[in-house]
């Protein structure tokens, strides 16, 4: 759990926040009453679009969709408590709102809120929707067993290779970690002659373009840039994986290998794991960081943050894929 206050404002930066996903709030893309709140939120205009969905939650017209945007960005922001606070609201009004129960679950794991205060929502939620209920378990499971794991290269050709970006210094040059992440690629882009290399990662921190930039920085360590495909739009994580799965699904993969650093790598392996189960796309992947060993405190951080993560791979944290999932029963 974040331990210091949150505060969340509106982007003040160069950067063009509408092409990147994934887009918070997109979900409500469409729905009239939440347009100018949707055009905030593709801007990066939170503060401004928390404001005016707590003018919205005093309409009981939109009140519980207004409640669910709200968590959906304060848990965004790390705001664990908060969030759980407004999806507490929705279940004031519709007690067995299955869509609630599974986001507060979320957030309580986050920050670790003892079994037995979590039980309540638990049996809640299996009275409510059980097959929600068994995803939300088979998924939580699969985290528990592999968020700690660093094993995953197999040593097996791979026709595909996933490169997870990485922000440049603000001056374009390259932090050690890339310069690190350049040379396990090269290396394995000698070992599989073959294989195409995608790179994901936009512009977030600053103008460099991180996808595009890995990708001129590989050609000059003399990987041909048709074997290359710079996939530019993602944000965070999800998006890295949004991207791949994207990419990956119209075609025939038969081995992946995800490159990120070692205390991202267990992270990065179940987000595109659990993506291409989603969808039903079997292959066989792996993953390779350049360190041999991770930071212990950075790779316990990356492990917290592995639900969120997961969970959105998943399908189960956006509304409108909770939405569907729970109608399609």
């Amino acid at each position: 759990m974040n331990s210091s206050p949150v505060v969340v404002e509106d982007y003040q930066g160069s950067v063009d926040p509408t092409i990147l996903i994934p887009a918070i709030g997109s979900s409500f893309k469409g729905l009239t009453d939440f347009d100018s709140i949707v055009d905030h939120l593709e801007n990066w205009r939170y503060k401004s679009a928390l404001e005016a969905i707590d003018e919205m939650i005093q309409d009981d017209h939109q009140k519980m969709n207004a409640l669910f945007l709200k968590g959906e960005i304060l848990a965004h922001f790390d705001d664990n408590i908060g969030a759980i606070q407004a999806f507490s609201k929705i279940l004031e009004i519709d007690p067995g709102n299955s869509a609630a129960l599974v986001m507060i679950l979320i957030q309580q794991t986050i920050i670790n809120t003892p079994t037995k205060d979590r039980m309540q929502y638990l049996d809640r939620l299996e009275e409510s929707c059980r097959p929600l209920y068994q995803k939300f378990k088979n998924v939580l499971a699969f985290i528990e067993t592999n968020k700690m794991r660093n094993d995953f290269y197999d040593h097996k050709p791979v026709d595909l290779i996933c490169v997870f970006g990485y922000f440049l210094n603000d001056d374009g040059s390259f932090p050690p970690t890339l310069i690190e992440r350049s040379t396990i690629i090269k290396a394995l882009a000698d070992e599989n002659p073959a294989a195409t290399i995608l790179i994901s990662g936009g512009a977030v921190q600053n103008e460099y373009v991180e996808a595009n930039e890995i990708k001129n920085h590989l050609i000059m360590l003399g990987i041909e840039e048709s074997r290359m495909v710079s996939l530019v739009q993602a944000r965070d994580t999800v998006g890295n994986v949004m991207e791949f799965v994207e990419y990956i699904q119209p075609r025939k993969v038969t081995g992946i290998c995800v490159v990120t650093s070692k205390e991202h790598l267990s992270r990065c392996w179940m987000a595109l794991k659990m993506g291409l189960d989603r969808i039903g796309y079997q292959t066989r992947l792996t993953a390779l960081s350049p360190e041999n060993k991770g930071n212990k405190a950075s790779m316990s951080e990356q492990a917290r943050l592995s639900y969120q993560t997961v969970f959105r791979a998943a399908g189960l944290f956006d509304k409108k894929d909770l939405d569907e999932f729970i109608s399609s029963i």
